[in-house]
């Protein structure tokens, strides 16, 4: 079953693209795929926030900046 929409915000930059990952734990071997829709967002220069709207009741994220 899945909960309400998780939400992550953050600072970014307006010359930089963000990707969100989710993860079931925090250590150990994860393979990371990207929450749908969420995929090479460009930043806006101040407070950036990426959406998971199908997202698992307990789950942590990853935003990761791709420099251009």
């Amino acid at each position: 079953s899945h909960g309400p929409p998780a939400t992550v915000q953050f600072q970014s930059s307006s010359n930089r693209q963000y990707t969100l990952y989710p993860t079931r734990q925090l250590a150990g071997s994860n393979t990371l795929s990207a929450v749908p829709g969420q995929v090479n967002v460009s930043g806006t220069g101040g407070t950036q926030t990426l959406a998971d709207t199908n997202a698992a009741p307990q789950q942590f994220y990853r935003a990761r900046r791709l420099d251009q």
